[in-house]
């Protein structure tokens, strides 16, 4: 098959659901409760209740979209509300997750997705009636220049909130214009102040949307990838196609998922001639029937992006029917990742299919991690228990010496931590692989796993990269149980070690109760100096 193979119209058709309920959400306009209900139905109904994305997803879906259109911040705050009544959801990326919005949570429910302390300064006075962003907000030109002649304007100033774009960017008077499409006071600004045309300028335009600016800001800055971000947001396939083909701009793809654009994507691939080479980019959309119309015209099931593979994004989704259908379409099962994907995600089904069909159990991947190294690591327990009942190698590690036991540790995960050592994991192999393990589990505060590896020989007088022994994370934690087993097994409680300091010293200078209450009981020196006297 051929690209001319791939319809544009049949794809535009099959992924019709996702781009409206998307389109709506990022193109919204309007405050009206009614209709601020019929959005948020469609998305429930068609993109969350069918599994495309979670409703945490979603979430960050409403973060961007405000960021970006946040003239409309009501409205969005409504469909959070909305969505936080059916679901409730408990996780987000913090890192593109708007500052802003999260204060506005805050404000109402008292618990926040970021750090309190993101949003101490947050403000949403711009939005106020009678201040000159409410201005610019409303293109009153005539209010707009009332503040403009008032001694305390200075047409250098600028705003710095976390609601809009890139939250450290600071925008000025002119940017604001382009991004609520204020042509009014955009051109007394450039005719009264001589007011610059920047990069930002260009891309809010397309996200204001007003052809005037636009197009007076193309005069002066030309398009490029970065700025196709911009477009992207916008969901306006006019401005894609404008960017391919007049101004001959690659397309920052990798953006498409993010602001769950797949219009912007396929128009692109139609315009290119690229549609079987990205099987594995549109595989991020998570749309199952999408994929499989990929697969079905010839589109390359082996191709790699990011170290990533469709197979990998079938693992990672629990995409079965695609998953076979990459198999019997050639799939080199061996050459990707989708055996880590299914053991991160833990889809036993998946992971099932794979070594059916010849997967590598044992298969070394970046950082010398193998599949039941992630399993480990992401606590996928039922992944854990296939993988080893199938022969899995216990006795790995990664480029940084942690294996099964040393993630069984940072994950709390005792019952894993006693199956791994009674199930053939080799203690006595390489001792100092040991050692990470042991301290891990004293700073969780893990005895059993501590008695454990003490029972089996670990070095608990060994030293860390800081020169503390596992007796001073016991005393950190103020953790008798520990301390009590550590002492119990030989070490030295009166000894001289970190910072020349006795145990009982460095408990005192912690803080500590309990442990110090241990060491005196024990005989531990009261008296004792340390080398600064």
């Amino acid at each position: 098959m051929s690209e001319t193979d791939f319809n544009i119209s049949e794809l535009f058709e099959l992924t019709k659901d996702y781009s409206d309920a998307f389109n709506a959400l990022y193109r919204l306009h309007t405050f009206d409760e009614g209709e601020i209900e019929k959005i948020y139905q469609n998305i429930k109904n068609k993109i969350i209740e069918t599994k495309i994305i979670s409703p945490s997803k979603f979430l960050e879906s409403i973060s961007h979209a405000l960021r970006h259109n946040n003239r409309y911040l009501k409205s969005y705050f409504r469909i959070f509300e909305k969505l936080y009544e059916d679901y409730h959801p408990d996780k987000v990326d913090c890192i593109s997750f708007s500052g802003g919005f999260d204060k506005l949570i805050y404000d109402k429910y008292k618990f926040s997705y970021k750090h309190p302390d993101t949003h101490k300064d947050f403000s949403i006075e711009f939005l106020n009636e009678n201040t000159i962003y409410r201005s610019i907000l409303d293109d009153d030109i005539k209010s707009f220049i009332g503040f403009t002649e008032r001694s305390r304007f200075d047409e250098k100033q600028i705003i710095d909130n976390s609601l809009f774009p890139r939250e450290y960017h600071k925008i000025g008077w002119l940017e604001l214009c382009c991004y609520y499409d204020s042509v009014n006071c955009f051109k007394f600004l450039r005719t009264k102040f001589n007011s610059k045309i920047t990069k930002t300028c260009l891309g809010f335009s397309f996200l204001g949307g007003n052809q005037e600016i636009i197009i007076e800001c193309l005069k002066y800055e030309k398009p490029d990838t970065d700025c196709s971000e911009y477009v992207i947001i916008a969901h306006n396939n006019d401005f894609i196609n404008f960017l391919i083909t007049e101004c001959n701009v690659t397309i920052y793809l990798s953006k498409c998922p993010d602001y769950n654009n797949v219009d912007a994507c396929l128009i692109y691939f139609d315009i290119k001639k690229s549609f079987k080479e990205n099987l594995t980019f549109i595989c991020e959309f998570q749309i199952p029937s999408l994929c499989k119309y990929f697969i079905l015209h010839g589109a390359d099931v082996n191709i790699e992006k990011s170290n990533k593979t469709a197979a990998y994004y079938a693992a990672k989704f629990n995409w079965k029917e695609i998953l076979e259908l990459l198999i019997s379409h050639g799939l080199d099962i061996n050459q990707h990742h989708a055996l880590f994907a299914a053991a991160i995600y833990n889809h036993v089904e998946m992971a099932e299919l794979l070594l059916a069909n010849g997967a590598n159990i044992n298969k070394i991947g970046p950082y010398n991690y193998t599949p039941i190294l992630e399993a480990v690591e992401h606590n996928s327990n039922e992944m854990i228990d296939f993988l080893y009942s199938h022969g899995a190698d216990i006795n790995v590690y990664d480029l940084g010496g942690s294996g099964v036991l040393y993630f069984a540790a940072e994950n709390k995960n005792v019952e894993k931590a006693e199956f791994f050592i009674s199930h053939g994991l080799d203690l006595n192999k390489d001792p100092s692989k040991c050692i990470k393990p042991l301290f891990l589990a004293v700073r969780n505060n893990l005895p059993r796993i501590v008695e454990l590896l003490i029972s089996h020989g670990v070095n608990i007088n060994a030293e860390d990269k800081k020169g503390k022994v596992p007796l001073h994370y016991a005393i950190k934690n103020d953790s008798v149980s520990i301390a009590r087993l550590l002492i119990s097994h030989g070490v030295d409680f009166n000894a001289i070690t970190y910072k020349n300091q006795t145990f009982l010293q460095y408990a005192v200078e912690h803080h500590g109760y309990e442990v110090p209450k241990l060491l005196i009981s024990l005989g531990s020196d009261i008296h004792q100096i340390d080398s600064d006297g």
